[in-house]
């Protein structure tokens, strides 16, 4: 019997000791592809009605030209095929790759969210459990403008 439950004890501390680091490692691994996303600066995006999937791997080829260390991010355009995405038209000069990447997706009314290895361009409704916060200004009287008197 006290081997059994020394070994419940052995399983329950490892498994504890292993979560934090795996969420760590995440963590650390996100934080990694946004200081890459922010240090590669483009020198000219220029789209017309190009589809997501065309800048996804313009996107790609761009990041690995203009790394220093020629290794780029890897970027994965997960599209429902149930949502046909806008086109894209943009022209930007000297920008960080994570602003033209986030204006790409947003205006092809997509989202970018960071995953530990890769760096993915989705529909807003495949939030896949992660909740996004928007916020609408308002003017005071909001509330009264609708209410019966």
């Amino acid at each position: 019997m006290r081997t059994l439950r020394l070994l419940l004890v052995v399983v329950a501390s490892v498994g504890c000791l292993s979560l934090p680091t795996i969420a760590g490692t995440q963590t650390e691994a996100r934080a990694k592809i946004s200081t890459k996303l922010k240090s590669i600066k483009l020198p000219r995006v220029q789209f017309r009605d190009a589809t997501i999937s065309e800048a996804v791997e313009y996107f790609q080829i761009k990041a690995r030209e203009c790394d220093p260390t020629k290794t780029g991010v890897n970027i994965i355009a997960k599209i429902d095929p149930d949502v046909k995405p806008k086109p894209i038209t943009m022209d930007l000069s000297n920008v960080p790759l994570e602003f033209a990447l986030k204006t790409a997706a947003e205006l092809a009314g997509m989202v970018v969210r960071l995953e530990p290895h890769a760096v993915l361009v989705t529909s807003i409704t495949d939030n896949n459990g992660q909740m996004y916060t928007r916020v609408f200004n308002v003017p005071p009287n909001f509330l009264d403008a609708g209410a019966t008197k």
